[in-house]
């Protein structure tokens, strides 16, 4: 008998699988951040540290940002970061559809979150992904997209509450903007909270098919960030306030939900090479400054995180609650780093396939 997959037949949502770039409507009324390419004059001592550390071809971009200019040929290949890698949501998406999962996945953005799902489907023959568009700062929305869920499998087994922004305008508590605030907890903050009130609504009413290796209640996967960890000179407090927020909230519900079966963590992802912060990192100090402090010489990938949100949506996981779940390539546990050449690279994820 084959070994079942370790989400199989279990229903799933992942919202933010669509947007691989911060688009203009995601943060309106809100100016939208820059998009110049990273062709940055390096100081010396960060290239002769760094410049052998080199990152993987970029995955596939189902959105892609506006082209750009070529990279100068000088560039380190680990700071070419014009051509970002896929997002969390679409490498967790591709993830569970391996592992056997029903999907639902959501987006502001219907368009790109079909094309995801529609490739998903063409990729995966046992597979069903359904596309719904969904705005986390909405409650209707949020009820609607777990209403959908249920409607269209019968249950709701695992939510990744993905979803969430980093404005380039996310500055100090001085210079930011209430309105910067306000939008980026509206999603970050109230998107998550929507996200569990309402999977959890849907998880109590879960039956045991043990014939289908599924049991009652369910795993709620929060993202968070290593900044809500650690403190930072480069301020971005609306950001960092609301990933706090997150961590609070998740340990809380996972204390008050432990005996109904459901399960929730919190996912800290460090730096990852996707567009979110590719847009943030938008000057040569920025990015440089975030770097030097990174203890294996690179950015993380997504697909480093989505096979982090597998094991804590599977089974696998069943004894871990209320944690914050690091995966940052040890920058939490960093003071100085080390020197030398980069020697394991960073893996291939399996979006790039689809």
């Amino acid at each position: 008998m084959a070994a079942r997959l370790r989400l199989e037949n279990k229903v799933c949502i992942i919202t933010g699988a669509g947007s691989l770039v911060l688009s203009s409507s995601r943060i309106s009324p809100c100016t939208a951040p820059s998009r110049q390419p990273f062709a940055l004059p390096l100081p010396s001592p960060l290239l002769t540290r760094l410049s052998r550390c080199a990152l993987p071809p970029p995955s596939l971009v189902i959105s892609s940002p506006p082209p750009r200019p070529a990279l100068d040929p000088s560039t380190p290949p680990h700071l070419r970061a014009n051509t970002p890698n896929s997002g969390i949501g679409f490498e967790s998406a591709a993830q569970f559809a391996s592992e056997g999962a029903r999907l639902v996945i959501s987006d502001i953005n219907l368009q790109a979150v079909q094309a995801v799902a529609d490739k998903i489907n063409n990729k995966f023959p046992g597979a069903k992904a359904v596309a719904v568009k969904c705005d986390v700062s909405k409650e209707e929305d949020v009820k609607a997209m777990v209403d959908k869920a249920v409607e269209v499998f019968g249950r709701l087994d695992v939510i990744f509450n993905n979803a969430g922004i980093m404005h380039p305008q996310d500055d100090n508590a001085l210079n930011t903007e209430e309105k910067i605030w306000d939008l980026t907890h509206n999603i970050n903050v109230k998107g998550v909270w929507y996200g569990c009130k309402y999977a959890i609504t849907a998880m109590r009413n879960n039956k045991a098919e043990p014939e289908k290796g599924l049991g009652v209640g369910g795993s709620i996967i929060n993202v968070a960030s290593f900044v809500a960890k650690l403190g930072a000179a480069t301020p971005q407090i609306a950001y960092t306030a609301s990933k706090g927020a997150v961590l609070a909230m998740t340990r809380e519900l996972a204390m008050v939900h432990a005996r109904e079966g459901i399960r929730i963590n919190s996912l800290c992802p460090g730096p990852i090479r996707t567009p979110l912060l590719m847009d943030f990192l938008n000057t040569p100090e920025k990015l440089n400054r975030r770097m030097i402090h990174n203890p294996m010489g690179r950015f993380g990938e997504a697909v480093e995180q989505a096979k982090a949100v597998v094991f804590l949506a599977s089974d696998d996981s069943s004894y871990i609650n209320g944690t914050d779940f690091l995966v940052d390539g040890g920058l939490h546990a960093c003071y100085v780093t080390p020197e030398g050449e980069q020697q394991a690279p960073a893996p291939a994820g399996l979006a790039s396939t689809l």
